[in-house]
């Protein structure tokens, strides 16, 4: 009885001690072991098993947890919870990038209001003041913007339709095809004009610019499908290509003696003169624009050491241009302006030396000032676009750097009228300047008709539909403004 109660005690004072060390397991069974009752080896006893780790759960229905874990919770739990919590991190993550992103977005838009706000009024003012020459070279700077607008979105319209429709190994027999069709079918419509003084003028101003880019295109193409191996190669293409631009005038110039025209000499038909006057300022333009085209790559190519993929600088390209091919492109710009203010008097006193060398006179004016622009366009988009400063989407600096190029514009037309100067060195800078302007412009509008049409899922279809209805659109409000525009030339001209 003795022995019973004492080894009772023994056993609930280890109960007791149970959660006060570490060692209280070996006391619980010495006790029992001394007590006699549990004794660990008697015959028919079940072992003794160890007690319940603090804080889990007793009973039939108590979860399993695995040795040595307390207080965990099971493992399929676990995982669901930490399953739901990097739910939630990564939904909250998404939340934040799409409210980002819409708001890059919006910033383009923003700018464009803001922007065009600012350049309204103040073309309104320019266009009305009393100021001499402001307003009659706003309004050519507007002519040559618009022109050049439309009539690359209207190429490039076209051009993406063909490009989706014809095998890439065509391209080139393709674009030659399309710039002689073009100069024809051009050739065919000046002459149905050539009756309506106005019409014709509309006409061939706007034409020139659409057969200009054929021109450059089939220029571009020719130039990277053929002599691109090497600088030397390439600068050895433009005679070739002048060979080509020659084989085409010959064959309108043949076009138009089967005509009953004389080029260079004087008809008693006023209509047939100026149906010469003005289609030959669109077959100059032409010229001149694949020439321009043509030498702005040679340059960069020389400079670079390696032809260009791409004829333009896309915003967020990997490849960054060195200072000194920046400033390669920025002297040719100045060169060419320079030289082409110098040269354009010389050769006014040229005038009515003969037929050809007219033509020439004009393919030269011509491509100096195209040579000029192309070549600061270039130096403008590798300053801008490849700038780690200029942060934003492709659109945003696209239409950053065309709102530049605006300011750019106005700045000229106050400098020279400040200046009082007038004369054909104006005309120049300011077609240089309207090309200017009407580049950026497009860039930036073609951009965006990439992006509205990318959701479409037709691509270049639906890219160069677009570009046509929206030409469609600004047509006839550009044909009616054409006849301020004329008058416009015409006083300038008078001084």
């Amino acid at each position: 009885m003795g022995r019973i109660h004492h080894s009772g005690l023994a056993s609930l004072l280890c109960v007791c001690l149970w959660a006060r060390g570490a060692n209280a397991k070996e006391v619980f069974r010495g006790a029992a072991a001394r007590s006699g009752v549990f004794a660990p080896d008697a015959e028919g006893s079940e072992p003794i098993k160890s007690p319940p780790e603090w804080g889990s759960n007793i009973g039939p229905n108590a979860e399993q947890q695995e040795p040595g874990v307390a207080g965990t919770k099971p493992e399929p739990a676990r995982l669901a919870e930490e399953g739901s919590g990097e739910e939630v991190e990564t939904e909250g993550k998404e939340e934040e990038e799409k409210k980002e992103k819409e708001e890059r977005a919006s910033v383009p838009i923003a700018l464009l209001m803001l922007m065009g706000i600012i350049a309204g009024t103040t073309l309104l003012a320019m266009v009305n003041t009393a100021v001499p020459h402001i307003s009659t070279r706003t309004v050519l700077i507007l002519d040559n913007t618009i022109a050049i607008f439309l009539a690359v979105l209207w190429f490039q319209g076209m051009n993406d339709m063909l490009d989706a429709l014809i095998p890439k190994h065509l391209h080139l027999d393709l674009v030659m095809i399309h710039t002689v069709l073009v100069l024809f079918l051009a050739f065919a419509i000046a002459w149905f004009l050539k009756s309506r003084n106005s019409a014709i003028a509309i006409f061939c101003g706007a034409g020139a610019h659409y057969t200009a880019f054929s021109g450059r295109h089939f220029a571009l193409h020719m130039q990277s499908g053929h002599f691109k191996s090497a600088p030397i190669i390439c600068t050895l293409g433009f005679f070739v290509l002048i060979v080509c631009l020659g084989l085409m005038g010959f064959g309108l110039y043949m076009l138009k003696r089967a005509c009953g025209v004389r080029p260079g000499v004087e008809s008693e038909d006023e209509n047939k003169n100026r149906f010469v006057d003005r289609f030959d300022d669109l077959e100059n333009d032409c010229a001149a624009m694949s020439l321009a085209s043509y030498v702005v790559i040679v340059v960069l190519f020389w400079v670079t050491q390696e032809f260009p993929k791409e004829t333009e600088i896309e915003p967020g390209a990997d490849y960054r241009h060195q200072q000194h091919e920046r400033m390669g492109m920025l002297v040719t710009s100045i060169v060419a302006l320079v030289l082409g203010a110098i040269a354009l008097p010389l050769l006014e006193k040229r005038e009515g030396k003969g037929y050809m060398a007219g033509r020439l006179n004009g393919i030269c004016v011509s491509f100096v000032c195209v040579l000029s622009v192309l070549s600061f366009l270039l130096f403008g988009e590798m300053h801008v676009y490849e700038n780690p400063d200029v942060n934003g989407s492709p659109l945003f600096i696209r239409i950053l750097f065309a709102g530049g190029c605006s300011l750019l514009a106005f700045i000229g037309v106050i400098a020279l009228s400040v200046m009082n100067k007038t004369g054909a060195t104006v005309l120049l800078v300011i077609q240089s300047l309207g090309l200017l302007v009407g580049f950026a412009w497009e860039q930036a509008f073609d951009a965006a008709v990439d992006i509205a049409a990318e959701g479409s899922g037709f691509g270049h279809i639906a890219k160069g539909m677009l570009a046509l209805i929206c030409v469609a659109s600004i047509l006839p409000s550009y044909l009616s403004f054409k006849h301020v525009a004329l008058e416009a030339e015409e006083k300038e001209c008078k001084g």
